[in-house]
């Protein structure tokens, strides 16, 4: 794999990768992109699909209103609040 691409998935994962650490974040990815790709050679044939890895029923348990703390306890130590809440900055591209 490139290097380019390799700073590119960095960059998306916000990672900061040395020049000097780029050889073996490669070789690493590589090779975890080559075990997963093993997935695919696994003969499912006549094998039912897995809904779920129990036969457990979901247990729902009920709603239950308690108190919680109060605001200004809550934002004590934020650096940066907004109408009460937490204000964080905008991290989705």
């Amino acid at each position: 794999m490139d290097y380019n691409k390799i700073r590119h998935i960095g960059n998306i994962v916000r990672l900061e990768i040395s020049d000097e650490d780029i050889d073996e974040v490669a070789s690493r990815f590589e090779e975890t992109m080559d075990f997963i790709s093993k997935i695919g050679d696994v003969d499912t044939e006549g094998i039912d699909p897995a809904i779920a890895c129990t036969s457990r029923e979901h247990s729902f348990r009920d709603d239950k209103l308690l108190s919680s703390l109060p605001v200004e306890d809550v934002l004590l130590n934020t650096a940066s609040r907004k109408y009460g809440y937490f204000s964080v900055i905008k991290f989705v591209e």
